[in-house]
Formats: C-alpha cells, sequence, structure tokens
C-alpha cells in the first residue's frame, strides 16, 4: 500500500474488491533540486593577522542562511555574509526561496598569524658626543628594520643598533606579513666640556 517514488511520476492507484474496482486520482510528483551554495571573500584574505579579519558571502541568493564552523553553529550568523576573526572552518546551510529543500557549502578555511612583538632597551645612557648608544631590540619575530627620524637605515638589520648621532630611532618588526613598531626612543648625546688653558706670566 506505499509506494516509494526516487525520479518524477505520474502516478495513481487502482483498487479492487471482489470483481468491484476503483480508481484514484492522477498524481504528478516532482521534485526541486537542491541548492547547490558556493562562498566567495568579499574583504580581506583567507590568511590575516592576529586583530585583522576577512568576509565571506555565499555566493546566491536564498531564502535563509546559518554559519557554522568546526565547532558547530554560529549564533546569530543568519545572514548572506560574515565577518571572520578567527582560524577555523567555516560553512553556510542555506534554504532554497522557493521551497524548504537545503544546501550547504563547502568548507573554507581561515588562518590567522600572531603579529610579532618588539621592545627596544638601549645601553648607558646618556652619554657624551663621540661615544656610542647601543640600542638592542627585544621580542618575538623574524626579520627588523630601524629606522632615525620616521626613515630607514639602509642595511640595518640586525637586533642591535650602535647609535652615536641624536635622533628618534625605532625598528620594524615582522613576521611573515603582519607588523609591529616599536615606541620612538629620542637618543641625545652631551656636550663635552670645553676646556681653555690660559698662561700665567710672573
Amino acid at each position: 500500500n506505499t509506494l516509494v517514488l526516487t525520479e518524477e511520476s505520474t502516478v495513481s492507484v487502482v483498487a479492487s474488491i471482489g470483481n468491484c474496482t476503483g480508481e484514484s486520482e492522477t498524481l504528478t510528483v516532482s521534485y526541486t533540486t537542491p541548492p547547490n551554495p558556493g562562498i566567495q571573500i568579499i574583504e580581506g584574505t583567507l590568511n590575516f593577522c592576529e586583530g585583522e579579519n576577512a568576509t565571506l558571502s555565499v555566493t546566491e541568493t536564498y531564502g535563509s542562511y546559518q554559519w557554522y564552523n568546526e565547532n558547530g553553529i554560529i549564533n546569530g550568523a543568519t545572514e548572506s555574509s560574515i565577518i571572520v576573526t578567527e582560524a577555523g572552518s567555516y560553512y553556510a546551510i542555506v534554504t532554497d526561496l522557493n521551497s524548504s529543500c537545503e544546501g550547504e557549502t563547502f568548507p573554507i578555511t581561515v588562518t590567522t598569524n600572531d603579529n610579532p612583538t618588539i621592545n627596544v632597551e638601549t645601553s648607558a645612557y646618556p652619554v657624551c658626543l663621540g661615544e656610542e648608544v647601543t640600542l638592542t631590540a627585544m621580542g618575538n619575530y623574524e626579520n627588523i628594520q630601524w629606522y632615525k627620524d620616521g626613515i630607514i637605515i639602509f642595511g640595518e638589520v640586525n637586533n642591535t643598533l650602535s647609535v652615536t648621532e641624536g635622533g628618534n630611532y625605532d625598528a620594524e618588526a615582522s613576521n611573515n606579513d603582519c607588523t609591529a613598531t616599536s615606541e620612538f626612543l629620542l637618543i641625545t648625546f652631551n656636550d663635552n666640556p670645553l676646556v681653555e688653558l690660559n698662561s700665567l706670566s710672573n
């Protein structure tokens, strides 16, 4: 008394009791193709620095949206796009506008990079003209570049810098494409005393 259909069909049922028969009305069964949504990046990249973000969006228009990550449903994420600030795997389940059919996007993976940390320390200071101050960059970074008065000091890419001229010094550290800049250090040098010798005559 049941029939399972797997394709579009037009069906009717004929029933009989003894020599008596009856036929149902004709019923047409159709199927709606489920949504096949995709995800695109409309702002940012899939690999960004800590503190940045990326905007993901479902590529087509549907009746409803729900975003998920590897931990499950993302509460409140029911728009066609989502701003992500953390690493993870993200996907969306959508509902067709004209039916209750659902479709799921392929997951998209977002990665984040740690920002470098940097702090500059000085050797004994202040000093006199002709002497030297050593700046040392402390922190977690892969590459470094020193600056004086906001201008790059070419070739100074080590964690220490020998300073013999007054000015504002800072260093920019980088990990991959993530950067951090130290605070400015104003380095000054004290003038040496001027000594004059006068001869004494009797």
